[in-house]
């Protein structure tokens, strides 16, 4: 007779699988997991192993990052991030603001996470130094300056004498902000495509003389640490915030330009040259015709639109920069600082060239009408920068008038046909006015602290002022290659806005945080 198991039996069987199952499957579940952490540690040393090997040195972008592992790993042909710890559990990301990110490193656009062995995309993460004693440094005190801020995509440059050549921030020659002529070399950089910018730093400013004056008067600048203005209230009083008649005449005031809308800035930079090329690729380059001939509007987005065009080589998300059209009060911080003893200090020569030119000078302070172009790195040629060395700015003086985000808002239909998306653009991207006379309540832009009417010869070394009323609404500076005396960085014109073959512009770059 053949017998089976009992129902007791069964259950007892099935109870002592059971209880195995419970003892065995932790430990096969740990193998699991051991693997799979194993796994994810070896891809992450994969990718350590692969760049020291170069092969994923395509997928860095070259001169903008450099690698740290556990501050021994270092690949010295990149510069600008860091990483330490050990992955992939210690990873940590000093931010250019100061702030510590930990358990991310970036490759390229793309972000490894070390924490899980996961790429994502995170374009916004601009890291510099991985150890977090280390703060980025933003005020030189050698150079009694804030140090210019460089995006991605741009490099710091030196004249050696004969050509412009590639340095870096580290170099004590790259730049300087000194009284005497070998000292005024204010810093200069280059974008990608090679268009060339001139760094301002934050400063305060005192009119000493000549304010609201038809007599050319003095300036004195002390520049600002960080974004502290009031560092030296001790030794200079406190700054006026006042506005009127006593604004800025004989009393320090803080410089308008470096309030951004809600951000305080450390600088600008500046186009070295009025710009040239097309609205689709503006280029700011020597002895090049400039290019005019388009409406104030189509400008203004031409110069917004430069931050996310990748032949400048900070990418295509605008992240960390804003490009935008040159304002009065931008304008105005280069002609005082030009004005004090860190610029020129006496009148920039015009450009006189007939051929519009950028870069030129005339043959003479005030020539005007010359087909002759005296090239900007010549010995006549530093006359007409901002610093009587090349290190300045150019084209400020002549040469083209210059559209700028600026204009009188007086119902004129000039307004909303030429600037509409001026006037319907955030309020940092402009200068709003509504006649000469109010004015007086603004600081910084060269208007009414150094002229004495709204129209004439009135503005300093007897430079035009003429105020935009009526149908030309727009301000237009500097003057153009015709204007002789009357032309200069205090130079005050008007124009329609419209498309005008004697009329350029100029952009401004601001490199930050949060921009």
């Amino acid at each position: 007779m053949k017998k089976g198991f009992t129902l007791i039996e069964l259950l007892a069987v099935i109870v002592i699988l059971a209880i195995i199952a419970l003892i065995a499957t932790p430990m096969i579940l740990g193998v699991i997991d051991s693997a799979k952490k194993g796994a994810a540690e070896s891809s992450t040393y994969g990718y350590i192993d692969a760049i020291e090997k170069s092969d994923l040195k395509g997928m860095i972008e070259t001169g903008d990052y450099s690698t740290k592992k556990d501050g021994t790993y270092d690949l010295s042909t990149l510069t600008n991030v860091a990483y330490k710890g050990t992955a992939p559990t210690a990873v940590c990301v000093v931010m250019k603001d100061g702030s510590v990110e930990s358990g991310s490193f970036k490759f390229d656009q793309y972000v490894v996470d070390y924490q899980n062995g996961k790429a994502k995309v995170n374009r916004e993460k601009t890291e510099v130094n991985c150890d977090p004693t280390v703060e980025k440094t933003i005020f030189d005190e050698t150079k009694g300056v804030n140090v210019p801020q460089l995006s991605k995509g741009m490099t710091p440059i030196k004249w050696n004498g004969t050509t412009w050549v590639d340095t870096s921030e580290s170099d004590t020659d790259w730049y300087s902000y000194g009284t005497t002529t070998e000292t005024k070399n204010w810093a200069n950089a280059r974008t990608a495509d090679g268009s060339m910018w001139v760094w301002i730093p934050r400063y305060i400013y005192k009119i000493t003389s000549g304010w609201h004056s038809a007599t050319t008067g003095t300036i004195e600048i002390q520049f600002t640490k960080n974004i502290d203005d009031n560092w030296n209230s001790s030794v200079i009083g406190n700054i006026d915030n006042s506005t009127g008649a006593s604004a800025s005449n004989n009393k320090w005031t803080n410089h308008p330009t470096f309030t951004f809308g809600d951000d305080e800035v450390t600088g600008i930079w500046v186009a070295k040259f009025v710009a040239s090329g097309t609205t689709s690729a503006i280029d700011i380059k020597p002895n090049v015709a400039s290019l005019r001939s388009v409406t104030i509007g189509t400008i203004f987005d031409a110069s917004r639109s430069m931050e996310t065009n990748e032949r400048y080589g900070w990418g295509a998300t605008g992240n960390g920069i804003d490009t935008h059209l040159m304002k009065n009060v931008e304008w105005g911080a280069v002609a005082y600082l030009s004005k004090s003893v860190y610029g020129k200090d006496t009148e920039v020569w015009n450009n006189s060239n007939s051929a519009f030119k950028t870069g030129c000078a005339g043959s003479s302070v005030n020539v005007a009408n010359e087909t002759l172009c005296n090239e900007y790195h010549t010995t006549l040629g530093v006359n007409a920068s901002t610093t009587g060395t090349i290190y300045g700015i150019y084209d400020m003086s002549g040469g083209t008038y210059e559209y700028l985000a600026a204009y009188v808002n007086n119902g004129n239909a000039n307004l909303t046909t030429n600037g509409l998306n001026i006037m319907n653009a955030p309020s940092k991207y402009k200068d709003v006015y509504q006649n000469y006379a109010s004015t007086v309540n603004n600081k910084g832009d060269a208007i009414w602290e150094i002229s004495s009417a709204a129209t004439g010869g009135t503005s300093w070394y007897a430079d035009f002022s003429y105020m935009p009323d009526g149908s030309i609404p727009w301000f237009a500076r500097g003057g153009y290659y015709t204007d002789t005396s009357n032309a200069g960085v205090f130079a005050l014109g008007r124009r329609e806005g419209s498309a005008i073959n004697y009329v350029g512009f100029r952009p401004v770059l601001l490199v930050g945080e949060g921009l």
